[in-house]
């Protein structure tokens, strides 16, 4: 789930929900406070097979951030700990 806003704040949020158990904590893979207002959001899971047999699993977010016009682009690791930003690019 992706969300501008967490406690009447702006910010850019993106939070991992246990569709079979929704009322579960919730894990955040991104929370960042910021006064920015996004728009035109986009979230794609992406499956990448790999060299002997392996898979990986991945989410990419893309978004424009209102105002300013600039358009971001996250891939984030879903099978890492840590979920680690694997790629991210912005562009005007």
């Amino acid at each position: 789930m992706l969300c501008n806003k967490k406690k009447h704040k702006l910010g850019f949020h993106l939070l991992k929900v246990d569709m079979k158990n929704p009322e579960s904590d919730v894990v955040y893979l991104i929370s960042w406070n910021n006064k920015l207002d996004i728009g035109d959001c986009d979230m794609q899971l992406m499956k990448e097979n790999k060299k002997h047999g392996l898979v990986e699993h991945s989410i990419v977010v893309s978004y424009k951030i209102i105002g300013i016009n600039t358009y971001n682009v996250f891939v984030i690791d879903l099978d890492s700990k840590d979920h680690l930003i694997r790629y991210w690019f912005e562009s005007y």
